[in-house]
């Protein structure tokens, strides 16, 4: 009668992983983008004196 319950563990386990990878952190996921913008910003500033430097 136990062995029924090991049916429901790939599909719990499978949930699981997908809650804490993917849905977990979108849901949980501050509404403001400023600060990423401000570090693609500084991205984009290093990758323009690092390609000033090799010319």
């Amino acid at each position: 009668m136990y062995v029924w319950y090991f049916w429901l563990l790939a599909p719990g386990r499978a949930l699981y992983l997908l809650w804490v990878n993917v849905l977990g952190p979108w849901f949980t996921s501050d509404s403001s983008e400023a600060a990423p913008q401000e570090q693609n910003e500084k991205r984009q500033r290093r990758q323009e004196r690092r390609q000033m430097k090799r010319f």
